[in-house]
């Protein structure tokens, strides 16, 4: 959570630096009444979608829906966190930034691992549900709620499997089990928390992977819908 230290440095930083220039670095942006238009830099388009709202420093994207501000943009264009947008668009403005406390960056280095955390589990899912025998109950389902494989890899819905899949493929990768748990993949017997379920991530503004809500594929079960922790 940031501080108010912090907050106050992402306020100085955003005052200082123009949205606009920043994205016509990257992008050639044409003037549309008030706002600015150009092709989106974070998916592939022929028609111009992404807007840049100078009066609120603001942009969005109508066809792959990011949206957000000069941090937000710059995480994404850098393929960086937020605190690198912010040191980045800090020596631009010529804000000196002070340093993160031990206990800050414990904060910061752990909400990172649990993010690339989330984010692997959604690919493990998502390989599941349609490169593995093991997904079959999710595809099941899918097609008896007619949700086309098309529309289900655009929101990168997955199913996770009974037992300790997810647990088994971290081993093989050689990842943290306890960052699994923290992250609320993972009871602490090793069993997959989404067992038998289909999982949809729930996404910031990023499209980062920040939890999911999934939906059982068993007749028995009472809990129809269960929620990351």
């Amino acid at each position: 959570m940031p501080t108010p230290a912090s907050d106050d440095a992402f306020a100085e930083v955003k005052a200082k630096v123009d949205l606009v220039k920043i994205v016509q670095e990257h992008l050639r942006l044409t003037r549309r009444n008030k706002d600015f238009v150009g092709l989106c830099p974070f998916h592939e388009e022929d028609t111009p979608s992404f807007t840049v709202h100078p009066q609120t420093q603001t942009w969005y994207c109508f066809g792959c829906q990011r949206h957000g501000d000069v941090f937000t943009f710059v995480e994404l264009i850098e393929k960086t966190d937020k605190r690198g947008a912010l040191q980045t668009l800090a020596e631009r403005a010529g804000v000196e930034l002070k340093k993160l406390s031990p206990e800050q960056k414990e904060r910061s280095d752990s909400r990172k691992r649990l993010l690339t955390m989330l984010k692997l589990s959604a690919q493990f899912y998502e390989y599941v549900l349609w490169s593995s025998p093991a997904g079959e109950p999710g595809r099941r389902l899918l097609e008896s709620r007619m949700v086309s494989e098309e529309t289900a890899r655009r929101f990168q819905l997955g199913y996770a499997p009974a037992g300790r899949g997810f647990a088994e493929y971290l081993r093989a990768k050689k990842k943290s089990l306890q960052d699994a748990q923290e992250a609320g993949l993972m009871r602490r017997d090793g069993t997959d928390f989404f067992a038998e379920r289909l999982v949809i991530p729930i996404r910031d503004e990023r499209s980062q992977p920040l939890a999911f809500t999934a939906i059982t594929v068993r007749a028995d079960e009472q809990r129809k819908y269960i929620n990351s922790p």
